[in-house]
């Protein structure tokens, strides 16, 4: 038999052994993070108002994980914003930190995309703001945790909540909660949340007002650095809490590559070295 159809018959085979352990090892990242998706989102359905957004994340997680959110959860803690105490959020020290603290977390692409691995490295979601803010702040916090800086504080919003952007198909994504990381420089609180600003950090006032068109209609919380969503504990959450940020973050990939398309964008380009920033 002639030596390079069998080399390229092995060739053949491996690929195709390689694609199928590859569609396995998506399902099963799939279905690991199929919870984590559907009881943590943010998103209300069509049609939802954040009433009824939150009382289906707490009976969602009444039945898939009975009595697993805490009492004194970063929702029920949430008061409005005149009543927040600012005190509690984590100092830095300078400007300059702030600045660039926030750009190193915006621009770094260390995320093996499933599908694009391993010659494409991407960035967080920042380009898919309708869901997985709860991941995105998670990651924030370990990457500058990693760089050196002091753990950010989080904040939490609630309420019924709409912000205009040019990533969706409709020009603005509606929540019934957002959270991020926040540090405070002297006796301002700044936010990073790229997926609302990427431009920089912004002061609190101004990222609460994006999301809403009056102040008094929502409430919000500070919170420990490692709470996930809104049943977890907001000052004393467990160790494990935000573990699973990664690979839920990965699940998101997709959808953002997916929406760059949807918008008529090259998401090779977009998501890689022309971000729209």
């Amino acid at each position: 038999m002639d030596k390079g159809f069998l080399r390229r018959l092995l060739f053949f085979v491996t690929l195709v052994i390689t694609l199928v352990g590859t569609h396995k090892t998506l399902a099963e990242v799939s279905a690991q993070n199929n919870s984590v998706r559907e009881f943590a989102s943010q998103k209300r359905l069509p049609g939802e108002s954040w009433q009824q957004a939150r009382e289906r994340f707490y009976q969602q997680w009444d039945r898939q994980f009975p009595m697993a959110w805490s009492r004194d959860n970063a929702e029920s803690v949430a008061v409005p914003f005149s009543q927040l105490n600012h005190n509690k959020v984590v100092t830095w020290g300078s400007e300059d930190e702030l600045l660039t603290g926030f750009f190193q977390v915006r621009d770094q692409r260390d995320l093996d995309d499933p599908l694009q691995a391993p010659i494409f490295k991407r960035r967080l979601t920042w380009l898919y703001p309708d869901d997985g803010c709860y991941a995105r702040a998670a990651m924030m916090k370990k990457y500058l945790s990693g760089r050196g800086y002091t753990e950010p504080t989080r904040i939490f919003i609630f309420g019924s909540l709409e912000v205009q952007t040019d990533n969706s198909p409709s020009g603005s994504v509606t929540w019934w909660y957002h959270t991020a990381p926040v540090v405070r420089i002297g006796g301002q609180v700044y936010v990073f949340d790229p997926a609302i600003n990427p431009q920089g950090p912004t002061p609190v006032r101004d990222w609460v007002m994006a999301q809403t068109s009056d102040i008094d209609d929502v409430k919000l919380s500070y919170c420990a650095p490692s709470t996930y969503h809104p049943g977890s504990s907001c000052d004393k959450p467990a160790e494990y809490e935000d573990a699973e940020a990664l690979s839920t973050m990965k699940s998101f990939l997709r959808y953002e590559w997916d929406r760059q398309i949807e918008l008529n964008r090259d998401p090779a380009q977009i998501l890689g070295e022309q971000p729209p920033w």
